[in-house]
């Protein structure tokens, strides 16, 4: 095979999301063959800036032996994600760097292979030598394993791997009707918090809550969005598919408003002429949110938003449940949409006026809480997790967190919406 190796970065936004995105895009330039797991590494060259996130992978060139050709892809692909140039090693929505191709040797005023900075990078050695630990690099037939290995521990120590990320594994479902499943205690472990009223402000602010809007809250749970919704004046349907979540939200809306109905959205949006349609931290458990994002494209009066609050792929690899469960990262990355891939997709069924709202914030815990959380599954992805590192990850959150008088976990959160044209 002809292999050219392509490093990829970002810093910016939902920077893991962004690798997603490129790592699908390469695949239309030419055949993935390995791409490594992601990395969170510290800034290089310019130190006051978010961390990276880094992985390199493989592409199989064919016959071809250009990589001029390959570098006009590989900004194109850039630019396509709205990287810009302003200052060197600065913070970018998206980097593609080609690190080497095939043993071609080239210096030239256009580019220069291998890349000339490959060898004093470990953020670029050590992805690089998770998928060719033993490739040969020009000219002297160094590897990438040996490489790294002559860098300081201090430069080895700032990249941190995410285990699973590379290739994700098969997005597994949960049964919120289940004994003892997610919906057993869900009132009592996931109580609307000051961090849900700033999500629930972002998705009221995108789709113009008020008085007399018609409004269907998709996976509505147990109706604490939806009543928010109502209390603004809107006429609110909840949808939901958990008989267990659905007997909880009618139990506390006796008044008619919010209306509760069992379905799947996936399968039949119900009513029409909506003038919002929302969904809050539920789109992960959709079969097919291609579909899902049609039909209710379709439902919409003309003019009409769809907002769906989400998580961030950087919310996943940036907690700290992740130091301790190796899997909590890959497993939710495999569940959730990107926030650059949500935003694809809306425009891709059709959706105009596409916006992205951020909001981040901050839990605040004493070691007991957050071991009674977790150890009662609070959300759903500990539901997902094997008892074997179930277990073992209680066991180091008590050995790093046992002692603390207070746990304060970064929350991050994306809205994304789009208007029906």
């Amino acid at each position: 095979m002809n292999l050219a190796y392509v490093a990829l970065g970002s810093n910016l936004g939902d920077a893991p999301g962004y690798l997603r995105e490129a790592l699908a895009r390469l695949a239309m330039v030419a055949t993935p063959v390995a791409n490594s797991d992601f990395y969170i590494t510290r800034p290089w060259g310019k130190p006051n800036q978010p961390h990276f996130y880094n992985a390199v992978v493989a592409l199989d060139m064919g016959r071809r032996r250009d990589p001029q050709r390959l570098l006009y892809a590989l900004t194109a692909i850039e630019t396509e994600y709205e990287r810009t140039r302003v200052d060197r090693w600065g913070p970018r929505t998206l980097d593609l760097d080609l690190l080497a191709y095939d043993d071609i040797v080239d210096e030239n005023p256009r580019y220069t292979v291998p890349h000339p900075l490959l060898r004093q990078r470990a953020f670029v050695l050590a992805p690089l030598a998770d998928i060719a630990p033993d490739l040969r690099l020009p000219p002297d037939g160094a590897t990438p394993k040996e490489l790294l290995e002559k860098l300081t521990p201090e430069e080895r120590e700032n990249i941190v791997r995410l285990p699973g990320t590379g290739h994700l594994p098969a997005a597994r479902a949960v049964d919120y009707d289940a004994d003892q499943g997610p919906g057993a205690e869900y009132d009592q472990l996931r109580p609307l918090s000051a961090f849900d009223r700033e999500v629930f402000d972002a998705v009221a602010n995108a789709v113009h809550a008020s008085r007399g809007m018609k409004i269907l809250d998709v996976g509505c749970g147990t109706g604490r969005f939806s009543r928010l919704l109502a209390d603004a004046g809107a006429t609110v349907t909840g949808l939901d598919k958990s008989e267990t979540m659905l007997a909880r939200a009618r139990e506390q809306s006796p008044g008619g408003n919010p209306t509760y109905v069992s379905g799947d959205a996936v399968e039949h949006v119900p009513g029409e002429n909506w003038n919002a349609i929302t969904a809050f931290f539920t789109v992960h458990h959709f079969s097919s949110l291609d579909r899902f994002l049609l039909l209710a494209k379709q439902k919409l009066v003309p003019e009409g938003t769809l907002a769906i609050a989400s998580f961030p792929h950087r919310h996943f690899a940036e907690s700290p449940f992740a130091r301790f469960f190796p899997n909590f990262a890959a497993i939710d990355m495999a569940r959730f949409p990107s926030a650059p891939a949500l935003s694809r997709m809306m425009r891709q069924v059709g959706f105009a006026n596409i916006e992205q709202r951020d909001v981040v914030g901050e839990a605040v815990h004493d070691f007991p809480s957050i071991e009674r959380l977790v150890q009662h599954k609070y959300i759903s992805t500990f539901h997902l997790l094997d008892n074997a590192e179930l277990a073992e990850g209680l066991e180091s959150m008590r050995a790093a967190w046992g002692g603390a008088a207070e746990i304060r976990r970064a929350l991050m959160s994306v809205v994304i919406s789009g208007r029906r044209p």
